[in-house]
C-alpha cells in the first residue's frame, strides 16, 4: 500500500472490551495481558495504526510485522504482500512469505536466535514467543518522541516572530519616507 496510509484492522465494532477486566491486578494473566496491551499501544503508536484488541491474531499475516521491521530499519523488508479491497484476506502462502521476510529481517538486525519466534508460531497466532520477538526488535527501535506542547508553542512563537520581523521590515523598506 501507498507509504502514507496506513493500514486499517478490523475492531470490535466500536464496543469498548477489556481483557483484564475480570482479572484481579496480582494474578499472572492481569500481568501478562497488561504487558502485551503495552506492547500493542508501542506498536500502534510507532505504526500509526489501530490494531484489533486480539494482538496475536492481528500479527498472523505478517503485515503489521514486516511494517514494524521496516520501521526500525527502513527497508530491511523490501516487499509486504498485503490485503487489497478486492481480496482482503491473503492466501496462507503469501502470509508465510510475509512472516519469513520478517524473521529474515530480525535476524539480519541482530535479534539473537533464541529470541526469535518460529514461522509456525505467528501463523497460529500464539503470542508468546512472538510477543518476545517483537519486544526484542522494538528494543532495537529508536524511541518515539514526540515533542511537549511547550516546545510545539516555543517553536510556533519563534517562527510567528520571524514572519513579523521580516514583514516589517519590508514595509519600512517599502514604506514612503
Amino acid at each position: 500500500f501507498p507509504a502514507n496510509q496506513s493500514p486499517s484492522y478490523p475492531s470490535s465494532g466500536g464496543v469498548a472490551y477489556s481483557r483484564t477486566a475480570g482479572l484481579r491486578p496480582e494474578s499472572f494473566l492481569f500481568r501478562l495481558s497488561q504487558k502485551e496491551e503495552k506492547r500493542k499501544q508501542n506498536i500502534e503508536a510507532r505504526l500509526k495504526v489501530s490494531l484489533p484488541s486480539d494482538l496475536g491474531a492481528a500479527l498472523t499475516d505478517g503485515v503489521v510485522l514486516c511494517h514494524l521491521a521496516n520501521h526500525v530499519r527502513p527497508r530491511s523488508v523490501p516487499s509486504i504482500h498485503v490485503p487489497s479491497p478486492a481480496v482482503p484476506k491473503l492466501t496462507m502462502a503469501k502470509c508465510r512469505r510475509n512472516v519469513e521476510n520478517f524473521l529474515e529481517a530480525c535476524r539480519r538486525m541482530g535479534v539473537p536466535q533464541d529470541c526469535l519466534c518460529s514461522v509456525g508460531e505467528v501463523l497460529e497466532g500464539n503470542g508468546g514467543r512472538i510477543y518476545g520477538t517483537v519486544g526484542m526488535l522494538l528494543s532495537m527501535a529508536p524511541p518515539i518522541i514526540s515533542p511537549s506542547p511547550q516546545i510545539q508553542l516555543a517553536g510556533f512563537a519563534l517562527f510567528y516572530l520571524s514572519v513579523m520581523s521580516v514583514l516589517c521590515a519590508i514595509y519600512v523598506h517599502l514604506a514612503p519616507h
